[in-house]
């Protein structure tokens, strides 16, 4: 008895962190679709500018970076300590302290597909592309673009299989 009572506590707890992680997105502009599941998220930059699909789980301590915008689409699972960042810091001027010079705007969003998996700590970087059905390896740092149904993993990450 004792035990189904603290389980049934914990789905209580589960249900509410997601509501009120929903509650959250919604109000900083973050525009997502049915059935979205998500950890507290630990950054999220530029909000009006990440669209989210239906049936997405996000898990705890995702940064999402979105500069120049990310879209997320359907049944989408996002791993823990995950980062997708969309733009670059500016740093060209030598005139101008680093810490003032701000973001560059210019380029594409990034666009992850349907059917995605990304794996825990993986990183996936501006302007990139990641195909439907494709899976994104624990610790991958994704610079290039994924083809669909494709297997990547490592530093930089490289297609080593399709699903």
């Amino acid at each position: 008895m004792f035990y189904r009572t603290l389980k049934a506590i914990q789905v209580l707890l589960f249900n509410f962190n997601y509501l009120m992680n929903r509650l959250a997105l919604r109000f900083l502009g973050v525009k997502f679709g049915n059935n979205l599941k998500t950890f507290a998220i630990t950054t999220i930059e530029n909000p009006s500018g990440i669209s989210i699909g239906n049936n997405v789980w996000i898990s705890k301590n995702v940064a999402l970076y979105a500069s120049r915008g990310i879209t997320i689409g359907n049944d989408v699972i996002i791993a823990k300590d995950v980062s997708i960042i969309s733009g670059d810091h500016d740093f060209a001027k030598r005139n101008a302290n680093i810490n003032r010079q701000g973001m560059k705007r210019a380029g594409r969003p990034i666009l992850i597909g349907d059917d995605v998996w990304i794996g825990e700590k993986a990183i996936i970087l501006k302007e990139v592309d990641v195909g439907r059905g494709s899976v994104i390896g624990a610790g991958a740092v994704v610079t290039k673009d994924i083809p669909e149904y494709s297997v990547v993993a490592g530093n930089p990450a490289v297609v080593i299989k399709q699903r």
